[in-house]
């Protein structure tokens, strides 16, 4: 059968151990039986076998029976141990029989060759690398770890100064408060015993208006004590004319219901007497502004006919400036005329004498 290559290791690809049996030959022994290959010019040291038995590992050194492990290409190859206990499943158990040269032995015991299984290095060495690879991560760790330390030393010193500093301006601040607060419960003491002395007075005062409220209340008892009994006098005294007073009021009540009523009624007379009067002076009004045009009219028609008379050209008549009324008739006024041989002067004198009589009628009648 080909053996099996473990691609996960190279440095001792070229040997291989074919496993022909593993098992218990007596409860007390344990023998691996199988050839090696790839084992040219090499030499074993005492077989280690690692097992896992429930759980907990197990180191066995091979007996000395078959010292020196002596191996060639090909042929048997034998190791035994020494068992104490029950057998157990050997998944995984592995076989070291030099530097760098191990192979994991197959599960259960084997009758008949069933595979090749080359070498790897040993767990221990393997486990050794791992461990020195630990230990560089550790110390570049540790390196890592050294400098943050001296960082975080020098950014706790500066924090450290900042928060002293910080302290110190509290404390200052504190200090100051203090002050203030002392300040302050001087001033609230001062204004406590002033307002104890002012408590002090208001009580004394209180005290005595209470004193003059008891005496006050006193003189309201008795003035009222006297008050009830005068009313109570009044009240006999007026329970007997209270009939006639109130007959009297009753009378002097339609008297003045009586009165009332006469009073409206001469205040309506007054007030259609009033109207009346209104209208006749809104009448008269338009009577004496009617008879003022009517004299503005005749007078002007007495001049402009005297005008005629003398031979003089009359002035255009001006416009009138008075609202215009409704013409009261005109009575014409008839004149002898005078004889032709009495001339012009006599004919002058007449036309005045009729002025003066219209304008006298004029004024008469206007007035």
């Amino acid at each position: 059968m080909p053996p099996v290559r473990d691609h996960t290791q190279t440095a001792t690809a070229e040997v291989a151990f074919q496993v022909e049996r593993v098992g218990w030959p007596t409860p007390d022994r344990l023998e691996v039986v199988g050839r090696w290959f790839g084992v040219r010019g090499r030499r074993f040291i005492r077989p280690t076998l690692y097992v896992d038995a429930d759980g907990e590992p197990r180191r066995l050194l091979a007996v000395l029976d078959h010292k020196p492990w002596a191996v060639e290409d090909g042929q048997e190859w034998i190791a035994a141990f020494a068992w104490d206990g029950d057998p157990v499943d050997l998944a995984g158990s592995e076989l070291t029989v030099g530097p760098g040269v191990a192979v994991e032995l197959a599960p259960g015991a084997q009758r008949e060759p069933v595979e090749r299984r080359f070498a790897r290095p040993p767990r221990a060495d393997v486990l050794g690398n791992e461990l020195a690879g630990e230990r560089e991560k550790t110390q570049k760790l540790a390196r890592d770890l050294h400098e943050a330390r001296a960082e975080h030393s020098a950014d706790m010193v500066r924090t450290s100064r900042e928060h002293e500093e910080e302290l110190e301006r509290v404390r200052s601040e504190k200090v100051r408060a203090e002050q203030e607060a002392e300040r302050r419960l001087a001033d609230l003491r001062s204004e406590l015993d002033a307002a104890r002395d002012r408590a002090a007075r208001l009580e004394t005062a209180l005290r005595k208006v209470r004193d003059e409220l008891a005496v006050a209340r006193a003189d309201v008892a008795a003035q009222r004590a006297g008050l009830e009994h005068e009313r109570a006098t009044f009240a006999a005294e007026a329970s007997e004319g209270a009939a006639d007073e109130v007959e009297g009021l009753r009378v002097e009540r339609d008297a003045a219901r009586a009165e009332t009523a006469e009073a409206r009624a001469e205040r309506d007379t007054a007030r259609r007497e009033s109207a009346t009067a209104r209208g006749e002076r809104d009448a008269a009004i338009r009577d004496r502004d009617r008879a003022r045009q009517e004299r503005q009219v005749l007078i002007s028609r007495v001049r402009t006919e005297g005008e005629k008379r003398r031979g003089v050209q009359p002035p255009a008549p001006a416009r009138e400036t008075t609202p215009t009324l409704p013409a009261p008739p005109i009575v014409a006024v008839e004149t002898s005329a005078p004889p032709r041989s009495t001339g012009p002067a006599l004919a002058a004198a007449v036309a005045l004498v009729v002025l003066a009589v219209v304008v006298v009628l004029l004024i008469a009648f206007a007035l």
